[in-house]
């Protein structure tokens, strides 16, 4: 909304549906974007220009951070081991299927 020369943004936010912080993450990154579209012609043509906040951005290394030793063999190979090992044993169950 144009107000005195500027442009004035808010938004409404329901209490307490979001996660504490989100709702001022969010609006700091929009404005962050809004005033950098509108300081010049560079971030129009960005593919990702909305920056997310550094905490998340932490969040994010952290949850992928997947760095460890990787274990011998195949996900299913110790699941057909099994089999082999106790051929008269159900091998899988599932509901009413089958």
């Amino acid at each position: 909304m144009p107000r005195g020369g500027g442009l004035a943004l808010s938004w409404d936010v329901r209490e307490d549906v979001l996660p504490d912080g989100l709702a001022d993450d969010a609006f700091a990154a929009w404005t962050d974007l809004v005033g950098r579209l509108a300081a010049g012609d560079r971030d129009w043509d960005e593919a990702g220009p909305v920056r997310l906040p550094a905490a998340q951005l932490e969040r994010r290394r952290q949850a992928n951070d997947t760095a460890g030793p990787l274990p011998d063999g195949l996900l299913h190979d110790e699941v057909v081991a099994q089999a082999r090992r106790t051929p008269d044993r159900i091998a899988v169950v599932a509901g009413d299927v089958g």
